[in-house]
């Protein structure tokens, strides 16, 4: 009975190690490595749900609001001008005397300003005394700089040597006569770039006196358009002066009055003068009202056109205004759905990433109980292993053992 037992339980214990224990083995084999498997094929999935959701989503331009005329285009060239930075250091040109004194018929006074001195220059003359010196030439001996009224420009004023020569000039002036003066100047502008040495001539003019003031006339009126056209029709209709000249002239004066109109219309009085200067050879007494009826009803007619151009101008304005805001609509729009789904898309990843993470925690969990148990396994199979290399090697030593007188008695 004890051999039997023992070797039952060695075939059980050999049935276990050859079959059960491998099979064990490999079962938890496969689960580890579809753990593993479930392990970095989450972690990848993982990181495919981030990238897919990095790049923002690639909206449209949104047209601008309309402004009803196009926009402005920027600058091509933005390259300063450097012609005006020069311009500024170039010394002053063009020296000339502007005379302020009328005609001269009795000599000026003793220090009396007869002009100022004007040049071109962006920098402008420098104040007195420095914006202008006198250097010679055959009249400087005439004049004397000083300061004009306003302060800051030069003026020449009169010395007694020319009272002296004027009160010869003008003893016995008879008819307006000019005398001329020529001197030598430098001008300088207002940081001090001066000009070369110049000559300049001036004339002041000399006349006799008056003999009687005569009272000033009252200025003419100038007759205004629509008074000037009135008067060529009166004059084409009834060229002689009389009732019937001026009843036509009243007629005239009236026509933009009945043609809807004022006679401040420029537009209106010059279709009025086009179609007096196209009529003219063919007005006559007895067809200027008809004149009058056919320029009214082509006003009237232009002025419908111009005002079916302007509300067709002002309907494709509209439409185009409404064209702009719907097209704007449509991309604010677009956009706005673009952005609700990636902000969907991005609330849809993170669930997403929360079950993946989960699922890949569960997995390493478990992979890690498998492993464990496998670790179990591989000790026991290494244990069984020793024992039954031990019990071998047990019986081994006990079959060469030799047998007693009293084991073969029995």
């Amino acid at each position: 009975m004890r051999e039997d037992g023992k070797s039952g339980r060695r075939w059980v214990l050999q049935f276990q190690s050859a079959y059960v224990l491998p099979l064990a083995r490999g079962i938890y084999l496969l689960i580890a490595l579809a753990c593993l498997a479930a392990v970095v094929g989450g972690i990848g999935y993982a990181i495919y749900l981030q990238v897919s959701v990095g790049d923002p989503p690639s909206l449209v331009e949104v047209p601008p609001p309309y402004q009803g005329a196009g926009p402005v285009g920027q600058m091509t060239d933005s390259a300063v001008d450097l012609g005006l930075v020069q311009s500024r250091l170039e010394p002053p040109t063009n020296i000339r005397f502007v005379v302020t004194v009328g005609t001269l018929s009795e000599p000026p006074s003793v220090g009396q300003v007869l002009g100022h001195f004007a040049a071109d220059t962006r920098n402008g003359l420098a104040p007195f005394p420095d914006g202008v010196s006198l250097l010679g030439g055959p009249d400087a001996e005439f004049f004397e700089r000083v300061r004009d009224g306003s302060g800051k420009r030069i003026a020449f004023a009169a010395r007694p040597s020319l009272i002296d020569e004027l009160g010869d000039a003008l003893r016995d002036i008879e008819r307006p006569t000019d005398r001329v003066f020529t001197i030598r100047v430098v001008a300088r502008d207002r940081y001090g770039v001066a000009s070369v040495p110049t000559d300049i001539s001036f004339t002041l003019a000399l006349g006799p006196k008056p003999t009687s003031a005569a009272p000033p006339s009252a200025p003419e009126r100038q007759p205004t358009e629509l008074e000037v056209i009135a008067r060529e029709i009166a004059r084409a209709v009834e060229p002689e002066v009389n009732p019937a000249h001026f009843a036509v002239y009243n007629a005239a004066l009236k026509v933009p009055g009945r043609c809807g109109t004022t006679d401040s219309d420029q537009t209106f009085l010059a279709n009025y003068r086009r179609v007096v200067e196209e009529m003219r050879p063919r007005l006559t007494a007895a067809n200027v009202e008809a004149v009058y009826l056919g320029l009214c009803e082509a006003w009237k007619g232009a002025l419908e056109r111009e005002a079916a151009a302007r509300e067709e101008a002002e309907q494709r304005q509209r439409a185009a205004q409404r064209s702009a805001e719907e097209a704007r609509a449509r991309a604010i729009a677009h956009n706005n759905e673009l952005r609700q789904r990636h902000e969907s898309r991005i609330a849809e990843v993170k669930a997403q990433t929360m079950q993946t993470l989960t699922l890949i925690g569960g997995a390493f969990a478990l992979f890690l109980s498998v492993a464990l148990v496998l670790a179990f396994l591989a000790i026991e199979g290494h244990s069984r292993a020793v024992r039954a290399a031990m019990e071998a090697m047990v019986r081994l030593s006990e079959d060469r053992q030799p047998k007693t007188p009293e084991g073969e008695a029995s």
